[in-house]
């Protein structure tokens, strides 16, 4: 016999639930690391749940005809590995390193997802990530006040800046945009031209901030995850800056946990959340009871962790949508497809204030 005849064998799972009307995906899905290939389209989820980065050897992955309003921001490090040390909690780690990101078959059309502008207009796009304002910066600011053939002249010179970066990162094939020109220089777009590397990055909404109980702060942005389907949801102004309320004198506030929130973290560990709710009192506080709902519902999707510092929380104290555009498996996409948003928590006020600084360069 051959030694080489002879090697350790992987499994590859596919996982297949279309068509089941499921309004909440199997959390122990997400604890079976060798799933290759799962399909859940067709169904009644409204949101996939954090974990799905778990699924380091994912390769396609098909959401299609859901009820999906957002993705989640820890789905980019299936595709982009250098996402997934700032996705993953430490002991998640296969010996203490990151995996490639694996997934290039990405489905996730039709749903009803929150977008940047109104249908008509979404292929203009709105501005772009600093990476690519090197390249022509009068060009990556939304033209409100453009006639439509100037938009669409506009957009082409977006386009011309996308086929730009595509070539800049290194892609091995660079697609040509299907662009049909007529006697009046109407353009006509059958596709757009993308790039099979990594997500990249455009903008984001204003962040929402909520009390240490989980109520909303009225100064800021309504919660995005509390939005209607196909809600629209503009990206923040170039010169937005997120003010922290009772920030004075330069100082932030704190990073530590809340003792409501260290409460709810140890119920989680040690307590069955419904028998509880039983031994409170009619009288209870509403903020408690949809607290302990939203423990019940961190826990049932297998723990949630801080998008930034990767610490355990229940109660996000801050969310935003971030506009990325991935599309690992095409050279080419639908307008629908060229911004998809993700929504990202954080367990504090001071990570979502790290993250809105990171994004912006600074």
């Amino acid at each position: 016999m051959f030694e080489e005849a002879y090697h350790s064998l992987k499994p590859a799972l596919q996982v297949m639930l279309s068509n089941n009307l499921l309004q909440r995906a199997p959390s122990a899905i997400f604890s079976l690391e060798n799933i290759k290939v799962l399909s859940l389209r067709n169904n009644e989820l409204v949101q996939l749940p954090d974990n799905v980065s778990k699924l380091r050897n994912l390769v396609e992955l098909n959401v299609a005809s859901n009820r999906l309003r957002w993705l989640p921001w820890e789905l980019l490090a299936l595709v982009d590995n250098s996402l997934l040390d700032r996705t993953l909690p430490n002991e998640s780690l296969v010996d203490g390193k990151i995996s490639n990101g694996k997934l290039i078959n990405l489905h996730v059309l039709p749903n009803p997802f929150i977008r940047p502008c109104d249908p008509a207009a979404t292929a203009y796009t709105w501005s772009f990530a600093s990476e690519l304002a090197d390249a022509q910066t009068d060009v990556l600011v939304w033209p409100h006040d453009l006639e439509q053939n100037l938009k669409q002249e506009w957009f082409a010179k977006v386009q011309r800046v996308l086929a730009t970066r595509m070539e800049k990162i290194g892609t091995e094939t660079l697609a040509k945009t299907r662009t049909i020109f007529s006697s009046d220089t109407t353009i006509v777009y059958d596709s757009h031209v993308a790039w099979k590397k990594d997500p990249i990055y455009l903008s984001s909404t204003e962040v929402t901030l909520f009390h240490v109980d989980g109520t909303h702060v009225r100064s800021s942005l309504a919660p995005p995850s509390t939005a209607e389907e196909d809600a629209t949801i503009p990206p923040a102004a170039a010169d937005y800056d997120l003010v922290l309320p009772g920030a004075t004198n330069g100082q932030r506030p704190s990073r530590v946990p809340s003792l409501f929130e260290a409460a709810l973290l140890s119920c989680s560990d040690h307590l069955p959340i419904p028998f509880l709710k039983d031994y409170l009192s009619e009288d209870a506080p509403e903020t408690v009871l949809r607290a302990l709902n939203q423990a019940q519902d961190v826990i049932e999707d297998g723990g949630r962790y801080c998008s930034v510092c990767k610490r355990r929380y229940v109660q996000a104290r801050a969310e935003w949508i971030e506009y990325w555009h991935c599309s690992p498996e095409s050279l080419h996409v639908r307008d629908a497809e060229l911004f998809l948003p993700f929504l990202r928590r954080a367990c504090s006020w001071v990570c979502a204030l790290d993250a809105h600084l990171e994004n912006r360069g600074l």
